[in-house]
């Protein structure tokens, strides 16, 4: 990264992504630009401030989407799993993550970066 950039506030940042983190329960569409602000949480830039903003205004405009929990029960089991190959070329390892509901209930999800850099999407 540019050492020449200006370092956003610390506190702020870390508040307003914790914040968000909280809302990807209800809003998974924001999972994934969360995840990736999340990794800059010791050393957040300006660009980061500017990213995490862009998420904020996303918000404002898509207020009406989410996930309503309803009282109904349905005892389907469903099960999602997804992965990047070389997503992020600063350091070029996978995110790979997954999600398991019984009807609209989210029951276990993880999402990680992989530790070790993989030469194909098998590894």
């Amino acid at each position: 990264m540019n050492d020449s950039l200006k370092y956003a506030d610390a506190t702020l940042y870390r508040q307003l992504v914790g914040s968000l983190i909280y809302l990807t329960t209800t809003r998974r569409d924001l999972a994934y630009a969360v995840n990736a602000l999340s990794q800059f949480l010791t050393q957040s830039h300006e660009n980061h401030w500017l990213a995490v903003k862009q998420v904020l205004t996303y918000l404002q405009g898509t207020s009406d989407f989410g996930i309503l929990h309803s009282d109904s029960f349905d005892v389907s089991l469903t099960g999602y799993i997804d992965s990047d190959w070389v997503g992020n070329l600063d350091d070029i390892r996978s995110i790979e993550g997954y999600e398991f509901s019984i009807g609209s209930r989210v029951i276990s999800w993880c999402n990680k970066k992989k530790h070790t850099v993989a030469l194909s999407l098998v590894e």
